[in-house]
C-alpha cells in the first residue's frame, strides 16, 4: 500500500496536475496535499528529479505568477486585484532539468 507522498508521486510522473485534482485522485484534503509537495519535492532530488510547475493566471488579466515559490494557490492578482485565479499545476520532469 503507497503512502499519500508516494502516490502524489506516482500521478505526477503520469500527467500534470492541479491540486484540486490531486485531492479528488487522493481523496484527501487539498491543505494535506499543500503539506506533503514539499517533502515529495526533496525525495524527488537524489532520483535526479525536479518537481515543476504550470504556473496561476490571472483569469481577470491574464497575469501570470511565474516566479512563485509556493505551492498554495495565490489569493488575488496583484495586477488587477481579481481574486478569480486559475490554479498551477504540477508535475514531475523526468529530465531533471531547468526548462
Amino acid at each position: 500500500m503507497e503512502t499519500p507522498r508516494q502516490k502524489i508521486r506516482t500521478l505526477l510522473l503520469t500527467q500534470p496536475h492541479n491540486l484540486r485534482d490531486l485531492s479528488l485522485e487522493l481523496r484527501l484534503p487539498e491543505k494535506e496535499i499543500l503539506k506533503e509537495l514539499p517533502h515529495v519535492e526533496k525525495s524527488l532530488k537524489p532520483l535526479k528529479l525536479k518537481l515543476r510547475q504550470i504556473p496561476a493566471r490571472c483569469q481577470g488579466c491574464g497575469y501570470t505568477f511565474a516566479d512563485r515559490k509556493r505551492f498554495s494557490k495565490p489569493g488575488k492578482c496583484p495586477d488587477c486585484r481579481e481574486t478569480f485565479i486559475e490554479s498551477a499545476f504540477f508535475y514531475i520532469d523526468p529530465k531533471g532539468k531547468t526548462p
